[in-house]
């Protein structure tokens, strides 16, 4: 008989995996940084660095808990870039990291069913991004 053990150990959770779509290689540090400070994040940050990429990796792994997407990448810009990863990933929550984008596009993207946009630069941008995806989970 299997003894019920309230406390699940490391090995028996699965840490969330969240995809940084983003071509800037000092952007995605910062933000690996951030989280590496935000003692609630237990996870992964996965760097790609575009679309064409996150197509490749769509068919060899598991779909990420979240999508952070950058819309300056070298194969796709915008709404255009948004639009491809909700085909490629049709159930996964994407939340934009934008530097500076056009408020309409980014309220497009927003009524097209991204859980959120955030800038680059924000004050307290990992834990706004944890506290997002947490409650987009609870829904």
């Amino acid at each position: 008989m299997t003894k019920f053990n309230p406390t699940p150990s490391a090995s028996d959770l699965r840490l969330p995996r969240f995809w940084v779509i983003e071509d800037d290689y000092a952007d995605f540090f910062l933000l690996q940084e951030l989280f590496d400070d935000l003692e609630a994040f237990h996870g992964e940050l996965v760097h790609i660095t575009s679309l064409q990429e996150a197509g490749n990796r769509v068919a060899k792994s598991d779909a990420p808990a979240l999508v952070l997407l950058d819309l300056h990448l070298p194969d796709g810009a915008g709404l255009a870039a948004y639009r491809e990863v909700r085909r490629l990933l049709p159930n996964a929550p994407i939340l934009v990291l934008s530097g500076t984008e056009n408020p309409q596009i980014l309220d497009e993207i927003l009524r097209s069913g991204a859980i959120g946009a955030f800038a680059k630069g924000e004050a307290r941008l990992a834990g706004k991004i944890w506290e997002t995806y947490i409650n987009f989970s609870r829904r």
